[in-house]
C-alpha cells in the first residue's frame, strides 16, 4: 500500500514538474509573440484544419498577409544579424533590418517557433497605417 502510494505521489509530482515546464514554455511564447500573431496562428491553424489548402485569408484588415506569410517587425534581444539569421531559417523571406528590428515576410505555419529563438525579443505583425491630411491641405484655394 505504501508503494503505491509513493509511486501515485511520484506520478504526480512529475507530471506537475512538466505541466510548470510546459506552462512556463506557453508564456515565454506568449510574452516574445504579440496577442495578434498568436490570435492570427490560432485562426489559420484552424481554418488550415477545416479546409485543407485553401488560400489563408483572416479578418484582421490590418495584417498583411501574402501567399501564407504574415509581414512581421521582430526585434532583436541582442545582435541584429543573429535574429536575422534565425528568421530566415524559420522561412523569412524579403528580410531587412535596421537597427534592432528585422521585418520580412514569415510564413503562418513559423509562427508559433518565434517562441524558442533565444535572439527575439519581440515579434509582431507588421499593420498597416492610415495617415490623413491635416483638414487644411484638404481645401480647395480659390
Amino acid at each position: 500500500m505504501a508503494g503505491a502510494f509513493l509511486l501515485l505521489l511520484s506520478t504526480i509530482w512529475s507530471c506537475t514538474s512538466a505541466g510548470s515546464q510546459t506552462l512556463r514554455a506557453s508564456f515565454e511564447m506568449s510574452s516574445k509573440i504579440s496577442p495578434e500573431l498568436l490570435a492570427l496562428y490560432q485562426e489559420y491553424s484552424s481554418k488550415r484544419d477545416a479546409k485543407g489548402q485553401e488560400p489563408f485569408s483572416t479578418k484582421g484588415v490590418l495584417v498583411r498577409i501574402i501567399d501564407g506569410y504574415v509581414l512581421v517587425d521582430a526585434v532583436a534581444s541582442g545582435d541584429v544579424n543573429t535574429l536575422k539569421a534565425d528568421l530566415i531559417a524559420l522561412g523569412l523571406r524579403e528580410g531587412v533590418s535596421f537597427e534592432r528590428v528585422v521585418s520580412g515576410q514569415l510564413p503562418l505555419s513559423s509562427i508559433p517557433s518565434l517562441g524558442e529563438l533565444s535572439s527575439l525579443q519581440f515579434a509582431r505583425a507588421s499593420a498597416a497605417t492610415i495617415q490623413e491630411k491635416p483638414l487644411s491641405s484638404m481645401t480647395t484655394e480659390r
